[in-house]
């Protein structure tokens, strides 16, 4: 199967007809297929990325994509998409199959263009929000080349501390050679006067002075060299090294942090989408495997601290005490911060808004599994609650035994298991159950139940040489909810907090009113979530005019600041329901019923009636209407329409909005069918430079008319269809009605 769509991918996927035009001639002259780009993001992005860090196996790689392909065209139900996939596979194997690193040159290029076009989008666009997965890359890329000048130093320490041991093997070899010759010596000198006299040892003896001279001379020599080389090794790793790896790890634990809470913003489940999660642990890994070697070789140097205090018992060794030391603790510092940053959070608990009794899952991953994989025992882990004051109380501290909820949590303790294809070491916690919360004391009014905010705190426990770990990590906030009524007071709680919160945050603390920009941008990726094209400006302004009841156009906006209580608590002007529970009902109705049409331009959304109208009246023609959200009731699609009023001019008129209840029986009366029931409207009204009659508008989603023919049992098809009332004797205002036939 192919993989789900990575982050690059999906923001290209929301750009404008024009830049996917662009984008698509692009692939379309590099001769790659754009339906092979879609299908297999995930795998083409990492294939890219791994020959870029120098791992030139393009033509493994190439095969194992030109599988995967035929694999999935193979495997494919779909007739069209099989149908695209296989002239895809064919052009792939005709255009690249002779030059494979050619082709991931071409496909790294197309890659770049789109990174480029969605930035160039993006900056144009200004309540659109950044949310790029090549970010990641870049941002860890940064890490990596830090960790590898880092290594670059170690590595060249190490061939000096090889040299060292070298040398004092030489060192080791002429000292027992001088023993010898001084034993030689300590002979003769015991001979008797007549015996030394002799002349054959005199020659012995004159030798063996000449031997002892230039041992000690050599000796002299290679000492003075390892003391040199010692100190150099040593202060290089005192003055360089040592203060690599700290910032190392500064910016590796910085990145991840960073990483986290970007992702975290999309308020997705799976924070490891494409292959954002091995770059991390990639990095992870280096980055540690980097301190295990400085580790190995502060341990190889021990030869050389016992060299010196033998060979040279009048040079002061203190100072290379005191900076072997310091080393040694240093980086075992940083190995034990680096084993207790190794637990990040793979999968968020989901839904962010739990009713008290409902089951949901949760995974953390230790970055640091590939080390402990050979263990007989592998970690386990832990899983607790944490209300707000706990989580203040655990940034102070880092425990989390304390927390009081720990009991009421069922399956709280796992063992993590090991993928060896992924090197990932897990810890998935399934069918999590809280029976009862223990709340701050802060009430017990609805307002105190939606608006706190919990979250699971996990905590491991395993050893790994001399050392021993237990990293913790926090998951994201979530709302225990009692009552179903309360669940769209709670995702607004988590809106906010997703939406407004800051890098190093106290507990859950967010500003009590943002900037309408930051609003915009944080309503905008509400659409984005659920696959929705974003609002471009003037729709935003529209939607901001809902808030401060303010002219067309949201003229000003930019200046405006919003609350949490003009966001949730106070009415919308003369309604009896808050901005969020109104935007809230037109995202659901969006994502369950007319998505395709909102990404079609086929519903104008965000627009006042008084707009409408305006807009309606600047191009008469009688039959025109538009779609547009419903302003005085939650989660409509109301229907702004033109005709003539028979005395040569032009009215409007407004259709009772549709609801969710009118789209749940969809396989019966979809949108499409409804509208073409409705005769009286004509041409759609897309934009102030394009309408489009009803009948091409909705072509591809009307359904054949069902003839009425008997069935087996007897009986006759019936269904739904809608008609406009619009009797001028008995109202002025035409109404929408479903009627049973």
């Amino acid at each position: 199967m192919a993989d789900n769509k990575s982050d690059l991918w999906r923001s290209t996927c929301g750009l404008p007809p024009e830049y996917m035009q662009a984008i698509e001639e692009k692939y379309s002259q590099s001769n790659i297929p754009i339906d092979v780009r879609n299908w297999f993001s995930n795998l083409l992005e990492k294939q890219c990325n791994d020959l870029k860090q120098g791992d030139d196996t393009s033509t493994a790689m190439f095969e194992s994509l030109v599988q995967q392909v035929y694999i999935r065209s193979s495997c494919e139900p779909e007739y069209i998409i099989k149908h695209h996939l296989r002239i895809g596979l064919e052009r792939i194997r005709e255009h690249h199959t002779e030059s494979p690193a050619k082709f991931y040159e071409l496909m790294t290029s197309c890659l770049q263009f789109e990174e480029a076009k969605v930035r160039e989008y993006l900056s144009s666009n200004t309540n659109v929000p950044l949310d790029i997965g090549y970010d990641d890359m870049h941002l860890f890329n940064d890490c990596v080349t830090k960790i590898e000048q880092a290594q670059l130093v170690c590595s060249q320490c190490a061939n000096k501390v090889q040299d060292i041991i070298t040398n004092h093997e030489e060192y080791v070899f002429y000292n027992e050679a001088l023993i010898k010759i001084e034993h030689q010596e300590q002979v003769i000198m015991g001979m008797t006067d007549v015996e030394r006299n002799k002349e054959h040892v005199k020659t012995v003896f004159s030798n063996i002075q000449l031997e002892k001279t230039q041992i000690k001379t050599n000796l002299s020599q290679l000492g003075n060299y390892l003391c040199q080389i010692i100190w150099s090794v040593y202060q290089r790793w005192k003055n360089e090294l040592i203060i690599k790896l700290e910032d190392c790890f500064n910016s590796v634990s910085s990145a991840i942090t960073r990483w986290i809470f970007d992702h975290n913003k999309d308020s997705t489940a799976m924070i490891g989408s494409g292959n954002c999660m091995e770059i991390v642990q990639k990095c992870f890994v280096k980055h540690f495997q980097t301190y295990i070697q400085f580790s190995n070789e502060l341990e190889k140097m021990r030869i050389a601290d016992d060299f010196i205090r033998e060979a040279f018992q009048d040079i002061d060794t203190m100072p290379l005490i005191s900076i072997d030391g310091m080393l040694r603790r240093r980086v075992s510092e940083l190995i034990i911060k680096m084993g207790n940053v190794s637990l990040i959070v793979e999968e968020q608990p989901k839904p962010r808004v739990i009713r008290t009794g409902s089951k949901f899952n949760a995974s953390v991953r230790l970055l640091l599994g590939s080390y402990l994989s050979s263990n007989p025992e592998l970690p386990k882990t832990r899983c607790f609650i944490l209300t707000e004051p706990e989580v203040v109380e655990y940034a102070n501290n880092g425990f989390l035994e304390s927390a009081k909820n720990y009991n009421l949590l069922n399956n709280s303790e796992v063992q993590m298991d090991y993928n060896e294809s992924e090197s990932a070491m897990i810890a998935s916690f399934k069918g999590l159950n809280i029976s009862k919360i223990i709340r701050p004391k802060k009430g017990s009014s609805d307002a105190s139940v939606t608006e706190g905010k919990f979250c699971l705190g996990f905590q491991a426990t395993f050893r790994f040489g001399e050392f021993e770990f237990k990293p913790t990590c926090l998951s994201l906030p979530f709302v225990m909810t009692v009552h179903n009524n309360q669940e769209i007071d709670g995702h607004a709680t988590i809106f906010w907090d997703d939406s407004f919160s800051t890098l190093g945050r106290r507990g859950f603390s967010t500003p009590d009113s943002v900037a309408w920009p930051d609003m915009a941008r944080a309503l905008n990726r509400k659409f984005i979530q659920i696959g929705a094209t974003p609002l471009n400006d003037f729709k935003m302004g529209e939607l901001g005019s809902r808030l401060y009841n303010t002219s067309v156009g949201g003229v000003g906006l930019s200046e405006q600041n919003i609350s949490w209580m003009q966001f949730n608590k106070l009415p919308l002007p003369g309604k009896t329901f808050t901005f969020w529970h109104w935007f809230y009902a037109i995202i659901s109705l969006l994502d369950k019923f007319l998505l395709k049409f909102w990404n079609d331009k086929l519903i104008y959304g965000f627009v006042s009636k008084e707009s409408a109208e305006k807009m309606l009246r600047a191009h008469p023609e009688n039959g025109l209407f538009l779609l547009r959200f419903s302003e005085g009731a939650l989660g409509g699609l109301a229907v702004a329409w033109l005709f003539e009023d028979g005395e040569g001019g032009f009215k409007i008129d407004h259709v009772n909005p549709f609801f969710a209840n009118d789209f749940i029986q969809k396989s019966i009366l979809p949108l499409p069918e409804i509208l073409k029931d409705l005769d009286l409207l004509r041409t759609l009204y897309v934009d102030e430079s394009s309408s489009i009659p009803k009948i091409l508008a909705f072509s591809e989603y009307n359904k054949p008319c069902l003839s009425h023919t008997p069935t087996v049992g007897g009986y006759t098809r019936w269904s739904l269809h809608v008609k406009m009332e619009t009797d001028s004797q008995t109202s002025n205002e035409p109404l929408g009605e479903t009627v049973g036939m």
